[in-house]
């Protein structure tokens, strides 16, 4: 139980970086055009 709830929030938390990452990408392409 206790390291399946850890990989579980592992991959919440990767999830949560892959969208601010996507998130900030985007922002920059609006700067540069």
């Amino acid at each position: 139980m206790v390291v399946d709830n850890k990989s579980q929030i592992e991959h919440s938390i990767s999830q949560v970086r892959k969208r601010d990452g996507s998130v900030s990408n985007f922002n920059r392409d609006k700067i540069l055009n």
